[in-house]
């Protein structure tokens, strides 16, 4: 009988299985990202952006925000970004960061831990740990325009009625 095992060793993440005879047969090891952030700009930036998640799991990589210098998330109809780095490289279930964002409303700081497979967040007592979204992000870089061919600026309070008016 063999049992597989993963542990976290001094910011490694290694997996590794354990045979009947209680030989170790080590698989892989990984470097994970180790940051610690301020709790109150990881919920703006979950709250801001994660309504544009796909909420169909017909393509399941959408149903994530999306972390690679900052934070994305698209439902191939709406894009909402939030340029700021927290050092991770992963997309993560919009479910489960919503789930995190309300155990992290009486919190300082978190501990963020990530590899290829998994995110740990690390609060007082607390570890919270979700399985990463499989597959390739769409790049929302060739979405986002540089330039445009006109730029106008319009009152807030002006176009608000206007828009209320054709809804």
């Amino acid at each position: 009988m063999l049992s597989e095992h993963q542990a976290w060793i001094y910011n490694t993440f290694y997996t590794f299985i354990i045979f009947a005879n209680n030989k170790i047969f080590y698989i892989s090891s990984k470097i994970i990202i180790h940051i610690n952030r301020r709790t109150d700009k990881f919920i703006e930036i979950i709250s801001k952006i994660n309504y544009a998640c796909s909420k169909r799991e017909k393509r399941p990589i959408l149903t994530g925000v999306n972390f690679d210098k900052s934070a994305s998330a698209t439902d191939s109809f709406r894009l909402a970004r939030y340029s700021y780095d927290l050092g991770l490289n992963c997309t993560i279930s919009y479910n489960d960061l919503n789930n995190l964002v309300s155990i992290l409303k009486n919190t300082e700081s978190v501990k963020v831990r990530n590899n290829s497979s998994v995110a740990s967040f690390e609060f007082g007592d607390t570890i919270y740990q979700t399985r990463l979204l499989d597959g390739k992000y769409p790049d929302i870089s060739r979405l986002i325009m540089d330039s445009y061919a006109i730029n106008c600026e319009v009152n807030k309070k002006e176009l608000n009625p206007i828009i209320v008016e054709v809804k």
